[in-house]
């Protein structure tokens, strides 16, 4: 994007010109315009003579001056008079949340708090039809009152980067902590305290928490905050349940994925060996799990050339528990069997770390 700021020219990855926009005819007022942002039908941009940030909506050829959207009482007076250092407001653009949702933030330059920001969201009315059209997502309240084994999808827990084992709908054995997880949305709709709180403008982008997903398309998350569980209401409010039993029970359903097991841990040629573990296909009833013997030492240009396949096994939604006699040969990548090579290799489960030193006769 190159821009002299009158004329903007958005280039593609080819660098040929894809679009060029005139900012002064678009707004009506000549003018030097920073560009803040270009979507695929608007432009964000800052004229020098009032340095309000302005939102040129193509899809309807509106001019907005997003603090008279966005601001009020005394913001918004400060906005229209400041000139220090620079004339008007302090609102920054975050970006495009989809149907028509613009978010922006800023620091309040007059309520005396240093780096403390408000999330302030601007609906296009250009969207207004598409945003109308789209499937009503039900409160927490509705949720819980609809919430049932039948009725749920699946439960995910998550602490950051860390992923728990999933209940399922289809899993008869989680019929019971999806029961429980019902239970929790129930209690804390009937009990449940709003709250206002000072959201992050810029949050932790991995999520701590528990999500449920309803079979209708419907979801709603569920996270440990204030000393109970809590669920957002909207921007900087949330419902806090602080109860007990109810966090007990939510603390009970984050449980680990098993690591990788095998039991004795040195074999030989002919031995029972059982392996336990997970392959992650947890939203699969049956799935393949895939056992190789490799040569500890390869003398092999490539680790795959003398890799041997000497089992496949079933996972069950995403979790195994197998024996086998570790056999005589095993499929090399040709699709010939051969015997494993002397002296000491590994047993390898793909997809499900680490792996167990075996001795071979």
């Amino acid at each position: 994007m190159l821009t002299d700021g009158k004329t903007v020219t958005v280039y593609n990855e080819a660098v040929s010109v894809e679009k060029e926009y005139d900012i002064p005819k678009l707004t009506g007022v000549n003018d030097i315009y920073s560009i803040t942002a270009i979507g695929s039908d608007y432009l964000v941009v800052r004229p020098q003579s009032s340095g309000m940030l302005t939102l040129i909506d193509l899809k309807d050829n509106s001019v907005v001056v997003l603090a008279d959207q966005l601001l009020e009482g005394k913001e918004l007076e400060y906005a229209r008079t400041n000139t220090t250092p620079y004339r008007g407001d302090e609102l920054r653009y975050i970006g495009d949340m989809g149907n028509g949702v613009l978010d922006f933030y800023m620091d309040s330059p007059i309520d005396g708090k240093k780096d403390v920001y408000t999330r302030f969201s601007y609906e296009r009315p250009s969207y207004e039809k598409e945003r109308a059209a789209l499937p009503k997502r039900r409160n927490v309240y509705e949720l819980a009152a609809i919430c049932t084994p039948e009725t749920l999808k699946e439960v995910s827990m998550q602490s950051g980067d860390l992923t728990y084992v999933p209940l399922l709908s289809a899993k008869k054995e989680d019929r019971n902590p999806l029961n429980a997880v019902c239970g929790v949305l129930k209690k804390l709709a009937a009990k449940g305290v709003e709250e206002s709180f000072e959201e992050e403008v810029f949050p932790d982008t991995f999520f701590h928490g528990v999500w449920v997903d309803f079979k209708d398309g419907d979801s709603i998350s569920l996270y440990g905050a204030s000393g109970g569980i809590a669920t957002g209401m909207g921007f900087g409010k949330r419902l806090v349940l602080r109860d007990q039993e109810a966090s007990r029970v939510f603390k009970q359903l984050y449980v680990s994925k098993p690591e990788l097991s095998l039991q004795p841990g040195k074999a030989k040629i002919g031995d029972m060996v059982r392996i336990k573990g997970h392959n992650d296909s947890f939203w699969k009833e049956t799935s393949e799990v895939a056992v190789f013997w490799e040569p500890l030492l390869s003398t092999d240009a490539s680790t795959s050339d003398s890799r041997l396949l000497i089992y496949t096994g079933k996972a069950r939604f995403g979790m195994f528990d197998f024996s086998f006699k570790l056999p005589v040969t095993g499929k090399a990548s040709d699709g010939t069997m051969k015997p494993p090579q002397a002296g000491k290799g590994m047993i390898r489960v793909y997809d499900s770390a680490p792996f167990e030193i075996v001795a071979k006769k």
